[in-house]
């Protein structure tokens, strides 16, 4: 057997190594990318559809935490309704029928998201199911659009909040988009508000 000989050490590089290099290289060029995000942000605002998408955004912003207290208005209702049915039996024939017995307060069935602003007008829509209901198919639902104009076009996301008749609260987003062209997105299970 011939031994191999010994592999030689690889000399060391007097200079920075290129992992140091690259990083360094990396960091430069994210700081570039975010000055010029930046700057290219505040020229934006400076023109009338940059100040219409902010609008947009801000809108949607503080819509939020009325969403939220519309969501839970709607499952108060639903647990209402939930509470006439095993008493009775039955469904109730309205909203109104859970006043005053399982919903005392009428202006629960009010989400301050409605175009109508009486508080005492009901914001969601009942459907009392059928013996040909379907468990998808909806029992109570709260629909609210949101608007976002750029340059006179107008973009429309409508989300729903509703429980089927399994009883499972869902949600979906319906986006119309400047074109016209709509997109029902798939409806999502909800894990409660908040």
């Amino acid at each position: 057997m011939n031994p191999q000989p010994p592999v030689p050490d690889s000399p060391s590089r007097g200079g920075p190594n290129c992992w140091l290099i690259g990083g360094a290289g990396c960091l430069v060029t994210i700081a570039l990318l975010m000055v010029l995000f930046f700057v290219g942000v505040r020229q934006m605002m400076n023109t009338k559809e940059g100040k219409q998408v902010m609008t947009g955004i801000q809108t949607a912003i503080k819509a939020i935490p009325a969403e939220k207290a519309c969501e839970s208005k709607l499952t108060e209702v639903h647990e209402a309704i939930t509470r006439y049915r095993a008493k009775n039996g039955k469904y109730p024939p309205t909203i109104a029928a859970l006043s005053p017995d399982y919903l005392p307060d009428p202006t629960t069935c009010h989400c301050s998201l409605d175009s109508n602003p009486a508080p005492t007008h009901p914001t969601f829509e009942y459907t009392p199911p059928t013996p040909a209901s379907k468990p998808a198919d909806k029992v109570l639902l709260f629909t609210w659009t949101q608007k976002i104009g750029i340059q006179n076009q107008t973009e429309t996301v409508q989300i729903a909040y509703y429980y089927n008749v399994a009883g499972k609260e869902m949600a979906q987003q319906i986006v119309t988009d400047i074109n016209g062209h709509v997109t029902a997105h798939t409806p999502q299970p909800v894990s409660g508000p908040g």
